[in-house]
């Protein structure tokens, strides 16, 4: 019931479209009424009424319509009055209209309340719709002739109210839409107009407190489209350290003006974030994510918004100065390696003493080098792996971050670029003369056992050249150091790869010259860095291939009266052959024969890794060993079976490294 009273009614407030829209439809209502005048009489005339009840009959009509729109204020009001009188001046036809077609003259009640539907208000229909059926029922009871020009029946009545009924529901629902879709339009302009004005204030208020927030971020913040191309509104940060964006200018033109680099480095990226061949997150790792502006180094964080299923159509990019991260970092690196320093000379005082030498003859000949050569990357790889064996981690990435350049340009890098390896080195250098003072001058180290076999061998009238010949070789270095050096080295080296690894060592009573003997001991790293990176399995593989989950490392040296053996083992995976031989095909190298993939094994730039890291990969350093024993006539032997492991032999001519044997 509620629902439709709220139907029936209109809201109490009349727009001024509304007013003025009314106004003029109640003006022509009532001239459409006071035409009435000219026609009803004459209708009168025909059918034997007279001309005095005709004119005053149209004239008691029009009272009321005329008072209403003269006195009142309320437009709807007026259209009331309208709908009753057009009633009334119905009746006044049906009535004046007696005779043959008196009947057909109540069309005119059924095509007025139609016409009420202009007045957009279902109450005139109303109104008028009750007007008329009171009419009927009265004259029908009072003066029947008024109404039916024959005896009608009540039923008869109740047709012509059924009419009445049907033609009004139509109007009302005509009304109702007119008034909801035209009359109030207006209105509703006006309303949502005033929204929209409403809310473009808290757009713009809203907009003033991003600009706000923006200009006072310490961040460099910008959103970026699909196309690359910067949004509305960015950080004073973006500008003070990119420049002033411009409308339709991509990310990377504006950081070309700080990062030239970097910029083509994020156009190529960008294609592949916004095609979404690759993980979105596996795309985004390949843009920049840090970079260096007027000597700050910024990092760039990129954020997609919308769904996460939906393609890219807007990036959040922001960008912050890690300046001071980046330096605590470099510092607490620094304090970790200079610690890591003063543990490796205090345990191992000659050893860095040796490595320091062998590093500045290295650094002094890649700084000078005057192309790219088999010779230069082993140098270089050389050096990283023996930094990275000391602890010298800034040193090993500076060697590491120049061989993946040259990797990438396949030419030279320029002399400032090669001049960062030096520097380090430098700044390496001084920490480490620091640290080791003044040279002590050569000093010879001698078991107890030794000393007492010269004293027997004195004592028992052993010749005193014999004796001489054993002294005198106590000027050569012990090789058990060498292999206690190399242990250590091997056993960090297992700890960094996760690996958990038995070192053994047996270095017999075998003596060498240090000074021959230095570029082989320097390269052997190489060696045992790929044996626990490629040979010995992780403890797990290992438990499933029914091995202890410990693996084992061997190192020995072996002296015969012609020569001396030093031998690097282990009980690994052992080598992959046919990796070796598909490597060799693709360099074309032979690889027919045994001897011919043991050949390419230690052939430049040949590795059976499947990824260049900080540790292994790059294919050198088995040519640098290789290179080191060939120095000194000697040879190499590979040993190696699937799953037992592999035997690595270095052999030497004996007066080529002066290796002496004690006196039994």
């Amino acid at each position: 019931m509620n629902a439709a009273l709220q139907y029936l009614r209109l809201p109490s407030a009349i727009s001024p479209f509304e007013r003025g829209y009314l106004a003029r439809m109640n003006k022509v209502a009532l001239g459409f009424f006071w035409a009435h005048l000219l026609v009803l009489p004459l209708i009168g005339i025909a059918a034997g009424q007279g001309l005095v009840e005709s004119v005053a009959l149209t004239l008691a009509v029009l009272i009321g319509p005329t008072v209403a729109y003269r006195t009142l204020d309320n437009p709807r009001s007026v259209s009331m009055v309208m709908g009753v009188a057009s009633m009334c001046m119905g009746g006044v036809l049906v009535h004046l209209g007696q005779g043959p077609v008196q009947i057909e003259m109540h069309f005119y009640f059924f095509a007025v309340i139609s016409l009420l539907a202009v007045f957009g208000n279902p109450m005139v229909v109303l109104a008028a719709a009750v007007t008329v059926t009171v009419h009927h029922l009265l004259l029908w009871a009072v003066l029947p002739s008024s109404v039916f020009n024959y005896e009608a029946a009540f039923w008869v009545v109740l047709v012509h109210a059924a009419f009445v009924v049907l033609s009004s529901t139509g109007a009302v629902y005509i009304g109702r839409s007119f008034f909801d879709n035209v009359v109030q339009l207006d209105a509703l302009v006006t309303a949502r107009t005033a929204e929209v004005e409403a809310r473009g204030a808290e757009v713009l208020e809203r907009s003033a407190r991003v600009r706000h927030l923006l200009n006072n971020v310490q961040q460099a913040i910008v959103t970026v489209n699909a196309r690359g191309e910067l949004g509305p509104e960015w950080s004073a940060k973006t500008e003070a350290w990119l420049g002033t964006p411009t409308a339709g200018q991509t990310l990377w033109s504006l950081l070309a003006n700080q990062s030239p680099d970097a910029a083509a480095w994020m156009e190529l990226g960008w294609d592949s974030l916004v095609e979404d061949f690759l993980p979105r997150e596996l795309a985004i790792a390949q843009l920049p994510q840090r970079i260096e502006i007027d000597g700050r180094t910024v990092a760039l964080r990129y954020t997609p918004l919308g769904e996460a299923d939906a393609p890219l159509s807007e990036v959040l990019v922001v960008m912050e100065d890690i300046s001071a991260t980046v330096a605590q970092e470099a510092a607490e690196a620094h304090q970790r390696e200079f610690v890591s320093l003063v543990q490796r000379i205090f345990s191992d005082r000659q050893g860095f003493v040796e490595f320091a030498a062998e590093a500045d003859e290295l650094v002094a000949q890649i700084e000078a080098a005057e192309e790219v050569s088999p010779l230069l990357l082993r140098r270089l790889h050389t050096l990283k792996g023996n930094a990275a064996i000391f602890g010298l981690d800034s040193l090993s990435g500076a060697c590491h971050a120049l061989e993946q350049q040259i990797e990438d340009e396949g030419a030279l890098p320029s002399a400032a670029d090669r001049s960062r390896v030096s520097q380090r080195w430098a700044q390496v250098k001084a920490e480490i003369d620091s640290l080791l003072g003044e040279p002590d001058g050569a000093r010879i180290e001698v078991d107890d056992s030794e000393l007492q076999r010269v004293l027997s061998d004195l004592n028992v009238g052993v010749s005193p050249a014999t004796v001489a010949r054993t002294v005198a070789s106590w000027a050569l270095e012990p090789g058990r150091r060498r292999l206690n050096r190399l242990a250590q080295q091997s056993q960090a080296l297992a700890v960094r790869l996760g690996k958990d690894v038995q070192v053994e060592i047996d270095g017999g009573h075998v003596r060498a010259d240090g000074e021959a003997m230095r570029g082989v001991w320097a390269a052997a790293i190489h060696a045992v860095r790929n044996a626990l990176d490629h040979g010995l399995e992780a403890p797990e593989a290992r438990a499933a291939a029914g091995k202890a989950p410990r693996g084992t490392l061997r190192l020995s040296l072996r002296e015969s009266p012609s020569e001396v053996e030093f031998i690097i083992a282990d009980d690994g995976r052992g080598i992959a052959w046919d990796r070796v031989a598909e490597k060799a095909t693709q360099r074309g190298l032979p690889h027919q024969s045994p001897e011919d993939l043991q050949a390419a094994l230690f052939a430049d730039g040949l590795s059976t890794a499947a990824d260049v890291t900080e540790v292994s990969g790059r294919g050198v350093g088995m040519a640098a060993l290789q290179a080191e024993v060939l120095g000194l006539g000697g040879a190499v032997q590979i040993e190696s079976a699937a799953g037992a492991g592999t035997t690595l032999r270095l052999r030497f001519p004996r007066a080529r490294v002066a290796t002496v044997r004690l006196a039994a």
